[in-house]
């Protein structure tokens, strides 16, 4: 037998060179191939380096390091030994160390180079290679034995050789290990297995294990699980575990083969995950995989995976686990944690429902093909029983399903109303029966076994007794199309609508929309948590809570949006237990782990990338089963997702800044900086012209996965304070830089949102131009200095020459001035005379207090010019009118404002007083409305005003009253000045007309206010100057609001105060922001 297994090691060679069939992907796999960029379809070994790359080798292309998206091929062209590539390690330095049939190659980041028995190896063939904990390097040979490198500088290797010459049972080694207690391990394919200790001298001492202990002796692969015992892969009888003392007494603990577990005997690999399970690479039957249960799994082509053929397997460091076929490429298997079925197995892609009937039993509902009955055999394979037309189900799209304490099952169906079904006939319910409409949406058997039924039309609620309907017309419900109904534990019913939700508690019908705060109303999927909490999805607007603890105002507040969620369109929501929040979109799901307090502590996202094959969920097709699954009901089949099973780590990536441009152009940076750093090619220390200013960075974090759903941010100290918002890209641009020190940073995070904590940086300087540097700019300044003090001791000379004849023409010229000077300040002095004249003149003509307190008894005048003279004046005058049996007094008094203040408003106001003496106190007219028609036919008369463009529009503003003392009645008429009255404690404002007296668009007559007044009753007139005067300490206007507020408070006191109050108010109003006064002010007030 053993002269036959020596025969057999050619073939076994010759095995790992044939082609094979390439399968395609399905279920959890996701399989990359050479039209991914893997260089050879037959993967021999895998591992990832401290940077975070995969390394794959393969039969015949080489090696590729992989990112997750890209893979970089290195092969004999890019200084390998050889193409056929059995190992890659990483040594505790960081350098890479490749076994292939040709040699040995090792790579520091810069450069490879090679090793042969030309340097002193024994074979080219090299199967494995492992660094010890004292640092030595074992290279593991075919027909050679074992190669220790001592040394590792690469220019002087000392190599000690183990091979059956110095007590080696077998020179062809295929694995290596190191135990507990620093005893190294060697699988021998003739000589079984060997244990080497180091002496205290550094000579090794070889011990082969008696095949007494160990019958085993065609060894093809180890691996060394959590306790530290050690699997052994063989080449025809399957695989043994070997407990691993501290003292050399092994023992098999446990076999897998053929008959135990395994499907065959040949055992390629072996990998003893971090969560205990050992996974073996099998010739024939695919990847088998041994929990800590002693439970065996099988993977193979019916699972989806590619060849059957596997030849390794490995676990990154983000916990998953990847394998290398003989033709069928590098699988990433996602886990256990989704199950998939769909057209195969439920005759329908498009799952609208499911229900769970007992622990084995599953019922789904599909479009277009009915009801599928699912359950499981002992090995979990799922049995499937159709019901169709030929069954009695007559609508085969079925929208919802429930299931009532009797064991009957409720379909919905789309268009044909309710089904129940019995387990052999099915009874149909439709409008004839008394349902509210036939386009059914939602099913809930309650706890009192009453069927709610949501529909297009409304809402029905089944029971013994029949339908019980309820419809906007009829009961009012907030929305015919119902969406979802549930039950709270306390019996409340919660149905959503597409117009917000309904509450039933205590035959009441409550409803919720915009005012509780639900900002979005279309509602729908509903779920209560367990502290009775009622969690609703909105189609267009995120996830929302109901908060039962809030009893007054908002109590529905939104929990996440798109921006969270990746989609506002929530088509199912669910519970897993009290932390575990699931929520179906179109875009996937997302599994939210919740605090006590509803923050979501972490978010998981589940899509195409990470194995949720059907993307987009159908509404309320989501079931959490008693044994803690939740399935998902999808376009695209039907998920069964496990919780428990979803083991990922959640790290964040590795992130490297990987690449410098110039220009857009790719650079060798070596002849620019001091030197190089490994691996990217990066210049370190790089100081580069102003000319270089345009700089693309590229980057990368590594995230295995989910590469697709890593985002970035960066910054360039020296042109940017902040962040970057998040993005997908990995590369920048940043041109026009000027000159100054730069430091590029740049974060990454994984699909969960966990970020770096540190950032990657990378420093450059650019240069200014000479002209710009230090010593450039300090000669520069110093030539400046030379030239000015030149320049100023000859300014000195011709000073001193300029100033005798300055002199003389400064005496001249001085005279002159002093000339101009008295006669300007004589001119000013007469102008300023005339003004103060005019100021006279004016004042002369507005009544005399005499003659005003003659006949206003209680009043009161404030008069505040901003100049000498003023634009505002007031008028007061007395008629007697003759009537038959008696005399007739009017009291007229006005306040106006005239275009412009200073001396062109002072004109206009004499001009004004002229014209009110001759309407009144001459032509005796006093109803006051027809005073200011006449007013205004006077101002347009007198400034010849016609209304054309660039023509004089100049005129008042005034308010006017006549005071009726026989009758009691004030006539009010006004032009944008209105009239207040304070009257019992209540101010009443009267409108004045908006046109002015002077020419202008409208010329109404103005309108005629009748106003009975009574004792105690004040009337207030005034001009816009009070309320716009600037002030306070916001240096704002005063505004009318205030000065109502100001009136009110001063009213009750005599006039006189009042007066006193006004102008002190105003005055402090315009000290407070230090403002002059920047109008003519003026306010009347009278009592009756």
């Amino acid at each position: 037998m053993k002269n036959a297994l020596k025969i057999c090691f050619p073939a076994l060679i010759l095995f790992l060179v044939l082609p094979a069939k390439l399968s395609g992907q399905q279920n959890n796999f996701r399989i990359y191939s050479i039209e991914d960029g893997l260089p050879q379809s037959e993967v021999m070994s895998l591992y990832q380096d401290s940077r975070g790359y995969l390394w794959v080798g393969t039969m015949s292309g080489g090696a590729a390091s992989f990112d997750g998206v890209h893979f970089t091929v290195f092969n004999k062209k890019n200084g390998l030994s050889g193409n056929k590539v059995y190992c890659i390690f990483e040594d505790k330095k960081g350098i890479l160390w490749f076994g292939t049939d040709e040699g040995l190659t090792v790579y520091d980041g810069y450069k490879f180079k090679n090793y042969s028995v030309k340097d002193g190896l024994t074979s080219n063939f090299i199967y494995k290679i492992f660094e010890d904990s004292k640092g030595n390097i074992w290279v593991c040979t075919a027909q050679k034995g074992v190669n220790i490198i001592k040394n590792q500088n690469r220019k002087n290797f000392k190599i000690d050789t183990l091979t059956i010459n110095n007590g080696l049972s077998g020179n062809i080694v295929f694995d290596i290990i190191e135990d507990n207690f620093s005893r190294i391990w060697l699988c021998t394919f003739e000589g079984g297995l060997n244990v080497v200790t180091e002496k205290i001298n550094h000579s090794f001492y070889v011990n082969p294990v008696s095949p007494m202990i160990i019958p085993y002796q065609y060894l093809l692969s180890m691996g060394k699980n959590k306790k530290g015992n050690v699997w052994f892969g063989t080449f025809n009888q399957g695989a043994f575990l070997v407990s691993c003392p501290d003292t050399e007494t092994f023992k098999i603990i446990n076999t897998a083969n053929l008959h135990h577990g395994l499907a065959e005997n040949k055992i390629w690999d072996i990998y003893c995950d971090e969560e205990g399970n050992t996974w073996f690479a099998t010739d024939k039957t695919g990847l088998i995989r041994l929990d800590v249960n002693n439970h065996f799994t099988h993977f193979s082509e019916k699972q989806g995976v590619p060849s059957n053929q596997i030849l390794c397997v490995f676990q990154d460091n983000e916990a998953n686990i990847w394998f290398g076929t003989k033709g069928g490429g590098l699988c990433k298997y996602y886990g256990d944690y989704f199950a998939n079925y769909t057209d195969r197995e439920l005759q329908s892609d498009n799952i609208y429902a499911i229900a769970q009937s007992s622990l084995n039993t599953y019922w789904i509902g599909t479009s277009g093909k009915g009801l599928v009955k699912m359950t499981f055999d002992d090995s979990g394979n799922p049995i499937i029983k159709n019901y169709t037309e030929k069954d009695g189900l007559l609508d085969l799209c079925i929208t919802s399903l429930a299931i009532d304490k009797k064991g009957q099952i409720w379909l919905a169906s789309q268009t044909g109303g309710i089904y129940s079904f019995n387990g052999k006939y099915f009874t149909n319910y439709t409008m004839e029966d008394g349902l509210i409409d036939n386009r059914v949406n939602c099913l809930f058997i309650d706890s009192k076994n009453r069927l709610w039924i949501g529909t297009e039309g409304g809402l029905s609620i089944f029971d013994e007794k029949g339908f019980f309907n309820i419809s906007e017309d009829k009961y009012k419900l907030i929305n015919n199309e119902v969406q979802v109904i549930t039950e709270a534990p306390d019996g409340t019913i919660w149905v959503g609508t597409l117009g917000g939700i309904v509450k039933f508690k205590n035959n009441q019908m409550t409803d919720f929309d915009e005012k509780e705060g639900l900002t979005e109303k279309q509602i729908k999927t509903i779920v209560i948590d367990n502290r009775r909490n009622v969690w609703l999805g909105a189609f267009g607007s995120g996830l929302y809570l109901y908060d039962s603890s809030v009893k007054n105002g908002k109590s529905i507040r939104k929990m996440a949006d798109d921006k969270i969620l990746g989609s506002s369109n929530i088509y199912s929501v669910s519970f897993s237990n009290d932390s575990l929040l699931f929520v179906g979109t179109d875009k996937g799901f997302k599994m939210i782990v919740i605090d006590k307090n509803y923050k979501f502590k972490r978010i998981v996202n589940f899509d195409k990338t990470n194995g949720f094959i059907g993307i987009e969920n159908n509404l309320n097709a989501i079931l959490k089963d008693s044994h803690g699954n939740v399935w998902f009901g999808t376009a695209k089949g039907l998920t069964r997702f496990t919780p428990s099973l979803y083991k990922r780590k959640n790290i964040a990536p590795t992130t490297h800044i990987v690449g410098l441009k110039l220009f857009f152009e790719s650079i060798d940076w070596s002849a620019t900086a001091d030197t190089i750093s490994p691996w990217f090619n990066l210049p370190q220390n790089l100081e580069l012209s102003y000319k270089n200013n345009h700089l693309t960075f590229l980057f990368e974090g590594i995230s295995l996965t989910n590469p697709q759903k890593v985002k970035y941010r960066y910054m360039l100290e020296g042109v940017e304070e902040t962040w970057s918002p998040p993005v997908n890209t990995n590369e920048v641009v940043y041109s026009g830089l000027v000159p100054g020190n730069y430091t590029f940073k740049l974060l990454s995070a994984n699909e969960n949102g966990l970020w770096n904590k540190h950032p990657q940086t990378f420093n450059f300087v650019i240069n200014p131009p000479w002209y710009l540097t230090w010593w450039a700019i300090t000669g520069g300044i110093f030539v400046i200095i030379i030239l000015v003090f030149s320049y100023i001791k000859y300014r000195e000379a011709k000073l001193k020459r300029d100033k005798v004849l300055l002199e003389k023409i400064v005496k001249e010229r001085t005279a002159e001035v002093v000339k101009q000077k008295e006669i300007v300040e004589l001119q000013k002095q007469e102008i300023t005379d005339s003004i103060h004249y005019a100021s006279r003149i004016q004042r002369a003509i507005l009544p005399t207090d005499r003659y005003i307190s003659s006949i206003l008894k209680d009043y009161f005048i404030l008069y505040k010019p901003k100049d000498i003279v003023s634009g505002d004046f007031y008028w007061a005058t007395k008629v007697d009118t003759q009537h038959a049996t008696s005399i007739q007094t009017h009291l007229i008094v006005a306040v106006a404002d005239c275009t412009g203040h200073g001396v062109p408003g002072a004109f206009m106001s004499m001009l004004g007083v002229s014209f009110l003496n001759e309407i009144v106190n001459e032509k005796g007219l006093t109803q006051s409305n027809k005073i200011l028609n006449l007013l205004r036919n006077n101002i347009i008369s007198a400034l010849q005003q016609q209304g054309a463009y660039g023509t004089s529009k100049d005129g008042m503003d005034i308010s006017l009253i006549s005071i009726d003392t026989k009758n009691n009645i004030i006539q009010y008429s006004g032009a944008y000045n209105s009239l207040l009255l304070i009257r019992n404690n209540e101010l009443i404002e009267f409108k004045a007309d908006k046109m002015p007296i002077a020419i202008y668009d409208i010329m109404n007559s103005f309108n005629l206010q009748n106003i009975p007044y009574q004792t105690g009753d004040i009337v207030y007139l005034f001009s816009d100057g009070y309320v716009d005067q600037f002030g306070g300490p916001k240096s704002k206007k005063f505004m009318i609001k205030q000065f109502k507020s100001l009136l009110l408070s001063i009213f009750n006191l005599p006039m006189n105060e009042q007066h006193e109050t006004l102008n002190k108010t105003i005055e402090d109003w315009k000290n407070q922001a230090n403002e002059p006064q920047n109008d003519d002010i003026c306010v009347i007030g009278l009592k009756f």
